[in-house]
């Protein structure tokens, strides 16, 4: 909740790399817009100065690179590309992950 309260007064985007933290974000910040009982529970217990009613527009990063910039302008931008070559997938383990492991 904190995180959405600051996005909302630092220009209104969330934008989160995690899958798992921007589900989780993403369900609260909808919660928040259409249940009045959980906002109002939440809004009472963080007493912030402006209530918080999911005013927070939350994007993970591939949505950014998809619909804010677009693959065709992204595909211009790449000075080195990466055909031709080997590469491993590395899964970075998120804060909220790592109980699993």
């Amino acid at each position: 909740m904190r995180a959405l309260v600051a996005a909302r007064e630092n220009g209104g985007v969330l934008v989160t790399l995690c899958s798992a933290c921007y589900h989780v974000i993403k369900r609260v910040n909808h919660d928040m817009a259409t249940n009045v009982e959980i906002r109002q529970k939440v809004n009472n217990y963080l007493q912030l100065e402006e209530p918080y009613a999911g005013e927070t527009r939350v994007l993970h990063y591939l949505e950014v690179l998809r619909d804010e910039i677009g693959w065709e302008k992204l595909a211009q931008l790449v000075s080195h590309p990466l055909k031709e070559r080997r590469l491993a997938l590395i899964m970075a383990v998120c804060c909220s992950d790592r109980e699993q492991f």
